[in-house]
């Protein structure tokens, strides 16, 4: 399941750097507004505060953030809608591999779909309620309105102190959300990346819990990683009978299968007991449990293996003189990649207001400073962790991909331009994309099993299905872009054209794109593959 938490990742990262994106532009704005405000004498300022003007302004100010959030709201939705797609279709098609030795046959996937549902349906609404209860309106009003008082009744010994201030005070707050629950206060994209996480690891267990009642299985195995939390950490890699899985998610001692004791035959064959008070799925947790056959399905991991990973995790690393465990260390990953991505904030704020005084521009040099600072940082423990297979995730520091964004290295577009070529809808609705998966599916005797998925005569489905290996293909770090000047390539229409681009993982799987990256040729199969 290593694939779906990256395709989970990777779509709930570019959910929340949309909200980031406009986070930026907001600070932008209220640069500007600070700045312009801040050449005003007394006098003026009354005049400004107390007229028509100085409402005005605050309205337009907010009208453009609306905008641009809601846009970022509508796109987010859609792309929700997709990774249910996406997720659900991944857990059907490896769920049919374990139907075969079953002799179960699932039934079509959009009952998969219609099971989980009520699971996307509370994502949506819950992901409502959070872009409705943002504080942003009333934050930016007040601390506009402090910012001018402050300059009228001269309670700082300077302007540049007043605007420091209102600096500090915006860049703090954000666009933040409210949980009314608890009263809890937190910035717009955590909150959203956060209960998205969650949210999606449960439409991926409901998706398994109906895969489980179709192939016929009586216990479940809960998965296992190398840098688990301390509470799931005895309980990863273990089988619960049903009823004992039950059990366990509500709080209460379960004991895990004695698999030994089982194939003996003995009658009581249930083990240890355990006891959790946060969900496996809930809260942040990745763990996901899997259906299991007694007496049919092996174990992912041996005893041995797991006693290896709780070892692996315990002995941890050292950073700055300090020991962490793999869990923690990897935590302080996520914390260093929020300071950035908020200091990044501070540092569009001021480089509105920093040529309004010379102490700004100090502020704005000390910002930059800070940046470079955390990403040096955050360098070295992503140099201290890649032995443990912990990857950065820079892109959560901006508020979008960079490396997304970037030019390729020697050639003069980006991964985004070589993206969109492969979305070209024609007059069918087809797309390159959608075109080359139905010709690389494994039902076409031709080709190998590379490309898998669902097939269907509906287009926009092949697309979501081809893209699905296409942001594989392209997100990976591990991708090899390798030109190829002589190889010799016809565009529709028979015209010649000279020189393509092959990108491909380790393995071989790929795509191919014309060298001056304007047209989308096709997908490659793994090497060592009947093609």
């Amino acid at each position: 399941m290593a694939y779906i938490d990256e395709i989970i990742d990777r779509q709930i990262s570019a959910i929340a750097n949309r909200l980031s994106d406009v986070e930026a532009a907001y600070f932008t704005t209220a640069g500007n507004r600070l700045a312009q405000i801040y050449g005003k004498d007394n006098q003026q300022l009354a005049a400004y505060l107390y007229g028509l003007e100085y409402s005005d302004d605050i309205r337009k100010d907010m009208a453009r953030v609306e905008r641009q959030m809601n846009a970022a709201h509508r796109a987010n939705i859609r792309d929700m809608g997709r990774l249910f797609n996406d997720v659900t279709a991944e857990v059907y098609d490896e769920g049919r591999e374990l139907s075969q030795y079953t002799g179960n046959r699932l039934s079509p996937v959009t009952n998969y779909k219609q099971a989980a549902s009520p699971l996307l349906m509370n994502a949506y609404r819950n992901y409502e309620v959070m872009a409705r209860s943002n504080t942003l309106n009333d934050t930016y009003k007040k601390t506009v309105n402090r910012y001018i008082n402050r300059l009228m009744t001269g309670e700082e010994e300077n302007y540049p102190t007043a605007l420091r201030k209102a600096v500090r005070e915006l860049t703090a707050e954000g666009i933040s959300t409210v949980n009314y629950k608890s009263g809890r206060s937190m910035r717009m994209d955590s909150a959203i990346r956060n209960s998205l996480m969650t949210e999606y690891t449960q439409i991926v267990q409901g998706v398994q819990e109906k895969l489980g009642e179709e192939i016929g299985s009586d216990a479940i195995e809960i998965s296992a990683h190398a840098h688990s939390a301390e509470d799931h950490e005895d309980i990863q890699g273990r089988v619960f009978t049903l009823e004992e899985w039950d059990k366990l998610q509500n709080g209460q001692d379960a004991r895990d299968v004695d698999l030994e004791r089982y194939e003996a035959g003995e009658a009581d064959y249930l083990g240890e007991t355990f006891q959790i008070d946060r969900p496996i799925g809930m809260w942040n947790c990745r763990h996901i449990s899997f259906p299991f056959i007694l007496g049919v399905s092996v174990p992912s991991h041996s005893k041995e293996e797991l006693e290896r990973l709780e070892k692996q995790n315990e002995e941890g690393v050292e950073f700055h003189g300090k020991h962490y465990t793999l869990y923690e260390a990897e935590q302080e990953q996520r914390r260093l990649e929020t300071a950035m991505r908020h200091e990044r904030g501070n540092l569009n704020l001021l480089k509105e207001v920093r040529d309004v005084d010379p102490a700004l521009e100090h502020n704005y040099q000390q910002s930059k400073a800070r940046i470079k600072e955390l990403n040096n940082e955050y360098k070295k423990l992503g140099t201290v962790l890649e032995p443990h297979a912990i990857r950065m995730k820079k892109e959560r520091s901006y508020g979008g991909n960079p490396k997304w964004d970037n030019k390729i290295s020697g050639f003069d577009y980006t991964k985004r331009d070589l993206f969109k070529t492969a979305l070209v809808v024609d007059k069918n609705n087809n797309t390159p994309i959608g075109l080359a998966f139905q010709s690389h599916h494994p039902s076409n005797p031709t080709r190998d099993n590379t490309f898998t998925g669902r097939k269907t005569s509906d287009p926009s489905l092949n697309t979501e299905s081809g893209l699905r290996h296409l942001q594989q293909i392209l997100f990976s770090d591990k991708s090899v872009y390798k030109p190829r000047p002589d190889k010799v390539m016809y565009l529709p229409g028979r015209i010649k054209s000279v020189g393509v681009i092959d990108v491909r993982l380790p393995d071989g799987k790929g795509a191919r794109w014309s060298i001056d990256g304007q047209h989308f040729y096709g997908l490659l199969s793994r090497y060592n593959q009947k093609i």
